[in-house]
């Protein structure tokens, strides 16, 4: 029979590494050990739970697999200090006494009895087990009863107990939450400012989360492993009293002021509330707008959004509706704080149709650009499938980690806010991941048919937009541009792309415009065009 020996050390907590207990000084003990008893060491294993790392017992559950898996014709031993480095809980206990039964393990202790724990050991032998299983269990909920006691006084002086929400950061020295002053936004804010303007820009009562998230996300805010940050992260941000100074008591819910530095205003903070629950007059449906989510301000990276004015004629008393579009920053909400000036909805559709006028594709140029799609579309479609079963993965492998993290927690191997900590953050994840997958499946059912469909728009651009009505005209330019800025050089806008068809510019279609107005050589326009 082939037999293996395990070197097992534990330490749980940091008091152990200090007070004797450290990993070197047991695997010393444990060699001199097995010298005396005549074991030859196969494997050492060195396990530190205090680490926390959110792999709690990783190396011991793996070894137990292992024994698990083993073909009849083996066997092994386990050497160790004492029962509670090996066994925490009952369903240990419960496993390794299976293992011991069936006699595919012995286990041998170097510092209390029994001595070895194998097959033929008698009544009196596994009563002594069971009870140093059961003080070793009673030890842990002590533990988690400390560490509750812990939580509950940190959150009643005000201190905030888990992982900090977008906007704060985790000051592990002095264990408080503070300000996150760290520069990503496009302009120099810092992860805070953004923060700060989800509850204002919500307060507009202009965005939904899904608006929120794409446009903050647009101006660099981005979540702990550098993806943008989606919609369910916002909706859960906007719901959070943290913001505004209060912390939440995970047990009795209940709001204590809290000694950290508050991002916004209670009045804010209620204020999105109403918006969020529907009670203002303004439904998040909003009124539909031509250049609705088209246009970026190009002062501050904002967004350009419409509104409607009323003005009565006051020499018929006859009342008349105007659109006028400004950056999210212009409006007197928010103080007016960019410089970009109102445009009314015909000064903007003039400045579009000057580039509707000049662009132009000829038959031969829009099969080339056909081609083009559907060989760009397989070679995207093969990574983006590729990269939604990389997420599937990622998103089984977390749910399997959150299930045992949540065992652990209920078998009291891990304490409450160890378990919040690793939890949320994992969960965190899986938000940020089902918006990515979301993303992939939206990607998948719009490109071919925008693609084409804008394409064909190409060559009567202004009949099909005026003949369209206000949702048609915003579907047209948004399959036409990926984002436009407005600026106040030369005719008012830059346009950085021709949308889903290739990375050329607009420029290249003015150009062939022009060809076809005898400005330049065709074929060599069509050769510097495919590259």
């Amino acid at each position: 029979m082939i037999t293996k020996t395990f070197l097992y050390a534990r330490v749980s907590t940091e008091e152990q590494k200090r007070d004797g207990y450290s990993l070197p000084k047991q695997v010393k003990k444990l060699r001199e050990h097995a010298e005396k008893a005549e074991l030859t060491i196969d494997v050492v294993i060195e396990e530190d739970d205090s680490a926390k790392d959110g792999k709690t017992r990783k190396k011991h559950n793996q070894m137990i697999l292992e024994i698990l898996e083993s073909d009849e014709d083996q066997h092994f031993n386990i050497l160790c200090e004492k029962v509670d480095r090996l066994q925490r809980n009952l369903e240990d206990a419960q496993n390794i006494d299976n293992l011991v039964q069936t006699g595919k393990l012995t286990v041998h202790f170097s510092d209390e009895s029994p001595k070895v724990y194998d097959k033929s050991a008698n009544s009196h032998t596994k009563l002594m087990m069971n009870i140093k299983t059961v003080i070793a269990k009673f030890y842990i909920d002590l533990l988690r009863e400390e560490s509750m006691k812990g939580i509950d006084e940190k959150v009643e002086q005000g201190g905030y107990h888990s992982v900090a929400p977008p906007g704060y950061r985790n000051n592990k020295i002095l264990k408080i939450i503070e300000v996150d002053d760290e520069v990503i936004g496009t302009n120099g804010e810092t992860r805070a400012d953004l923060i700060q303007e989800v509850f204002k820009l919500y307060a507009t009562e202009r965005y939904d989360v899904r608006t929120l998230a794409k446009e903050l996300s647009g101006r660099g805010l981005v979540n702990r492993t550098g993806n943008p940050i989606g919609k369910s992260r916002i909706a859960e941000s906007l719901k959070n009293p943290l913001y505004y100074g209060m912390v939440t008591h995970p047990r009795t819910r209940k709001l204590i002021q809290g000694i950290h530095t508050p991002l916004i205003s209670k009045e804010l903070f209620d204020k999105c509330e109403d918006v969020r629950k529907g009670k203002t007059s303004f439904k998040l449906n909003r009124k539909k707008f031509a250049f609705q989510d088209v246009i970026k301000c190009g002062y501050c990276g904002c967004s350009i959004i419409g509104e409607k004015k009323k003005k009565t004629i006051k020499s018929t008393g006859e009342i008349r509706y105007y659109t006028y579009y400004h950056c999210t920053k212009g409006s007197p909400k928010l103080g007016k704080a960019c410089p970009q000036p109102w445009w009314t909805e015909k000064e903007l559709e003039e400045l579009f149709f000057i580039w509707f006028d000049n662009v132009y594709i000829d038959d031969e140029i829009l099969d080339i650009i056909r081609e083009a799609i559907d060989q760009g579309y397989k070679e995207d479609q093969k990574y983006l499938d590729a990269q939604k079963k990389r997420l599937n993965d990622e998103y089984r492998q977390n749910e399997k980690e959150m299930r045992t993290l949540y065992k652990d927690k209920n078998a009291k191997v891990i304490d409450l806010d160890f378990f919040q900590s690793e939890y949320g953050i994992l969960r965190e994840r899986q938000e940020e991941i089902r918006d990515e997958i979301t993303a992939i499946d939206e990607y998948n059912e719009d490109f071919m048919e925008n693609a084409l469909r804008t394409i064909e728009l190409c060559n009567s651009l202004n009949i099909q937009y005026l003949s369209s009505d206000i949702e048609g005209k915003n579907k047209i330019l948004k399959m036409l541009y990926r984002t436009v800025v407005l600026t106040d050089e030369g005719d008012g806008f830059k346009f950085p792309f021709f949308n889903l068809a290739w990375e050329n510019d607009w420029d290249t279609l003015y150009r062939l415009r022009q060809v076809e107005l005898g400005g330049e050589n065709n074929a060599e326009m069509k050769k510097w065009l495919l590259g």
